[in-house]
């Protein structure tokens, strides 16, 4: 999957974007922690996946082979955009 460099104005206002990824970590933690899916906007692209395990912290995105780690995502500037639990309930803050 080919990613799009995101336009400097996103870049710049990504802080203000979603939710902070580990409030994103502590709620799917409390919804299911290996069953919640996740729409996460990051600098280089927007990325959905599913938490495999929210307790360490480890999230699937649908486009890699392994897993990335809240901490990487937060290195990284990404935000949640989309959190939704097993039954596909939204529980976006």
């Amino acid at each position: 999957m080919k990613t799009k460099e995101l336009s400097p104005e996103i870049k710049e206002n990504l802080k203000t974007i979603g939710m902070d990824i580990y409030r994103a970590q502590k709620l799917a933690q409390d919804h299911g922690f290996d069953s919640c899916t996740m729409t996460v906007i990051g600098p280089k692209a927007i990325m959905y996946g599913k938490w495999i395990d929210a307790y360490f912290g480890f999230f699937k995105p649908d486009n890699l082979d392994g897993f990335i780690t809240t901490e990487q995502m937060d290195k990284m500037g990404c935000r949640c955009l989309a959190l939704f639990g097993p039954d596909g309930e939204s529980i976006t803050e």
